[in-house]
């Protein structure tokens, strides 16, 4: 687990070497939450799924520069992002 510029995200252990990277699961903070740096425990405490049961993804918007949730299965990126405000997370539908 990495804290970089575009926020959290799965390296090799090799990094920067191995330029591979991964957007992590919610399920997979949860289960290491108490090794997360506190100001994470939020994106930890996530939903684990969309309204439509499908994975949580954490990602990160550049633009904002904002860690939010999108949502994926095997076949294809779902159709939700989660974003937080207000202290609670708030799913909405993709804009096409």
């Amino acid at each position: 687990m990495r804290d970089g510029a575009a926020g959290l995200f799965l390296a090799a252990h090799n990094f920067p070497k191995s330029r591979e990277t991964k957007s992590p699961l919610v399920e997979d903070l949860a289960r290491h939450r108490g090794e997360l740096d506190p100001k994470f425990h939020y994106l930890a405490d996530a939903p684990l799924t969309d309204p439509d049961g499908n994975k949580s993804v954490v990602k990160f918007k550049r633009k904002e520069r904002i860690q939010y949730l999108a949502s994926e299965n095997e076949e294809s990126k779902g159709g939700w992002e989660g974003y937080y405000i207000q202290e609670k997370w708030q799913w909405q539908k993709k804009r096409k």
